[in-house]
């Protein structure tokens, strides 16, 4: 289980309801992951340890056609 802070969370989806937001695993791929708010006790803040957003980085993904060269009338 991982925690999050919210003020990364905004940054990377916006301004986006907690339902509306779609994460994936990192290691297995699968995107059932649900989101929840968790306000802890203030002994258990003390023992966590909360995934902070280092880097955002898109990939290109490329989609190619084929079409002819000569179009005939």
């Amino acid at each position: 289980m991982h925690f999050y802070a919210p003020t990364d969370l905004k940054e990377l989806c916006g301004n986006a309801q907690v339902d509306e937001v779609k994460l994936r695993r990192e290691k297995c791929g699968d995107n059932n992951i649900t989101l929840t708010e968790y306000h802890p006790p203030i002994a258990e803040l003390q023992s966590m340890t909360i995934r902070r957003l280092d880097k955002v980085y898109f990939q290109r993904r490329v989609v190619w056609r084929d079409e002819p060269v000569w179009k005939g009338r």
